[in-house]
């Protein structure tokens, strides 16, 4: 056998070897650095995103702009005389129908208007008359004739809203 073909040492296979450019071994560590970067960036971004989505699901709902419609319900003979009934409100504002639910309820307090919104995640609570309670479908959520907490999941009481008896009717006021 020819030593010069047939290297026998590790040394000699080494040496006999040709050694790849330098150009192709920068070329594939920097495409491979700026894939690293690549990813590292995308993967940073996504936990700012996912923080940033984490810290606006946290805080509270925000209000309205401030401004308040008084809207008719309907005649003071549809009130309640006990128990609860849920009533629709409509108004117009720049050419649409804007429309809406309150509930009314002869309470100790007298008639009130109550969100039927849960405070939990807003589904619709439902008036049970024999509890004289309202219940949430969704999470198990109970309000008392008053709209106050009283177990469950909701953080807060249903909202309220201010009544007026005009004239023999009744009217609301809503957030515009």
């Amino acid at each position: 056998m020819l030593p010069w073909v047939f290297p026998r040492t590790d040394e000699e296979r080494a040496e006999s070897m040709p050694s790849p450019p330098t150009r192709e071994k920068d070329s594939a560590d920097s495409r491979r650095s700026f894939l690293k970067r690549a990813i590292n960036g995308l993967a940073v971004l996504a936990g700012i995103l996912l923080g940033a989505a984490a810290l606006l699901s946290l805080s509270p709902r925000r209000r309205g702009s401030g401004r308040e419609e008084i809207v008719l319900l309907g005649d003071e003979d549809d009130a309640p005389r006990r128990g609860a009934r849920e009533m629709l409100w409509s108004y117009e504002k720049n050419g649409r129908t804007v429309t809406g639910r309150v509930i009314l309820v002869q309470s100790p307090e007298g008639l009130i208007a109550l969100s039927p919104s849960c405070t939990h995640l807003g589904c619709f609570v439902v008036w049970r008359e024999e509890e004289k309670e309202f219940t949430c479908p969704c999470h198990g959520g109970r309000y008392d004739s008053t709209g106050r907490n009283i177990s469950g999941p909701p953080p807060a009481p249903l909202g309220r809203f201010d009544i007026e008896k005009r004239e023999g009717k009744l009217y609301v006021r809503v957030p515009a």
